[in-house]
C-alpha cells in the first residue's frame, strides 16, 4: 500500500453505494476528508439541514466550499485502481481438496 492510498479514508461513497474507483466526479470534504460523487453529495447538502456527513460516527458538517476535487484525489484513486488490479482477487480460490493422491492408488 502507498502513501496515498492511506489517505483514502472510505472505499465507496455513502450516498451512491460505487466504489471509490468507479466515482465519475469524485470530491472529498477538506474536513473530515471522506469521498463522494459530487452531484449526489451537492443535493445532499442542499436538502439535509443540517448536512451532516453520511459516514457513521463522523461528526463533521459538510459545507459547500468544502467538498472539492483536491489536487492528490485522483492520483489516489487511480493508485488504488492499479493496486486493486494487481492483487489476486480472494474469491476465485482454487479447491485441491477433492484431487485423487497418487500415493493412495
Amino acid at each position: 500500500m502507498t502513501s496515498t492510498q492511506m489517505s483514502i479514508l472510505n472505499v465507496t461513497c455513502p450516498l451512491t453505494g460505487k466504489p471509490v474507483i468507479e466515482l465519475m466526479n469524485p470530491v472529498r470534504c477538506v474536513d473530515c476528508k471522506h469521498i463522494y460523487e459530487k452531484d449526489p453529495v451537492m443535493q445532499y447538502i442542499r436538502t439535509k439541514k443540517p448536512p451532516q456527513c453520511p459516514i457513521a460516527g463522523c461528526p463533521r458538517v459538510l459545507e459547500r466550499g468544502k467538498v472539492i476535487c483536491d489536487p492528490f484525489l485522483l492520483i489516489e484513486i487511480e493508485e488504488l485502481r492499479s493496486s486493486e488490479t494487481a492483487a489476486p482477487n480472494a474469491t476465485n480460490i482454487d479447491d485441491w481438496t477433492d484431487l485423487n493422491d497418487e500415493d493412495e492408488e
